[in-house]
């Protein structure tokens, strides 16, 4: 059984993350600050506020600030 986290997933956790702060910082094989969250044909994008961004496998999610790792996509 993988315990990899499904397009569909990690945009629940990040909009549950969202919900509660201003962003969800990403780090990895991209990084930067994102707003929102989507899966469009069956893959992961993120919006930084002027372009969304396609997610690779691979990239941590975490709350900023060393806030610590939620998950990694």
């Amino acid at each position: 059984m993988s315990n990899q986290v499904t397009p569909a997933q990690a945009r629940n956790k990040i909009a549950k993350h969202l919900d509660r702060g201003n962003g969800i910082y990403a780090a990895g094989p991209i990084g930067g600050r994102f707003f929102k969250a989507t899966v469009k044909a069956g893959a992961l994008n993120v919006f930084d506020g002027s372009d969304w961004v396609a997610v690779p496998r691979g990239t941590q999610f975490n709350k900023g600030n060393g806030g610590g790792l939620l998950f990694t996509f």
